[in-house]
């Protein structure tokens, strides 16, 4: 059974292997702007002042981690690598798919029509489903409203509340670096907790996620926490991609495949 093996840090790797997730950058034409409509960014919420270094134009893409999980692949800053792959997992284990293509995160750059770095190149903000969470005068979104406040209490700013123009795909984390690594030692205690092992006949939340992460991965199963006959079959035929143990049981290695 795979979950004997030592797993490698789940979702964050180096290198894409053959069939994973690419990271993708913004379309050239994307509007980022990071404002909350009260004129400017004060001091005191940029993330230089809150101990990140240097933005645009320093290239700080030796600090970034790839997150490879819920089917999308982000550039973000190593260390809210773990947060932002737990709030992926997350998003998408409750329903919300995300798509390849429409998500990114760090991009050398500045705020669209000013010289002030943007929070994309810290590593520090993300962008989600994009098709469907334009930047616009109102808000427009298909998130449901508990997604929003998932990501908030774990220390990110959510475009769609800006006070001004709306940028509902937009997700910025507002900590310093040492609130992010107690963060990431909160969820990565929580994710250890919440990744059993799972075979035919579980059933409940881990595999109404499960099922969440194989559907992400291109199975076609419907989302009933239940492990039966279609579960199993997705299973093997995921691990069977991987290169995995084909044995149809869901333990650490599975579990890290699949990026959660």
């Amino acid at each position: 059974m795979d979950e004997s093996s030592e797993a490698t840090v789940s979702g964050v790797e180096p290198e894409a292997p053959s069939g994973e997730p690419v990271v993708v950058d913004p379309p050239p034409d994307h509007d980022c702007e990071e404002s909350d409509g009260t004129g400017g960014a004060q001091r005191e919420a940029t993330a230089e002042f809150r101990g990140w270094g240097a933005g645009w134009p320093s290239d700080n893409r030796a600090a970034m981690h790839k997150v490879v999980a819920g089917g999308v692949a982000l550039l973000v800053h190593r260390e809210i690598a773990p947060i932002v792959e737990a709030l992926v997992n997350e998003t998408v284990g409750r329903g919300y798919q995300l798509h390849s293509g429409q998500c990114w995160g760090y991009a050398n750059r500045a705020i669209a029509g000013t010289n002030r770095p943007s929070n994309h190149s810290w590593g520090l903000a993300i962008d989600l489903n994009s098709t469907t969470n334009p930047m616009g005068p109102t808000l427009v979104t298909d998130m449901p409203p508990w997604l929003p406040d998932l990501w908030i209490r774990r220390g990110f700013r959510w475009g769609g509340a800006y006070r001004g123009r709306k940028d509902a795909m937009h997700f910025e984390y507002m900590g310093s670096p040492a609130d992010a690594r107690r963060v990431a030692g909160e969820v990565s205690a929580a994710v250890g907790s919440s990744r059993p092992l799972l075979r035919t006949g579980a059933a409940g939340a881990p595999v109404r996620q499960l099922q969440a992460l194989l559907n992400a991965a291109g199975a076609v199963l419907k989302v009933d926490g239940s492990f039966g006959p279609a579960t199993l079959a997705a299973v093997k035929a995921f691990q069977q991609r991987a290169g995995l143990i084909v044995d149809g049981v869901v333990g650490r290695q599975t579990w890290a495949a699949l990026g959660g």
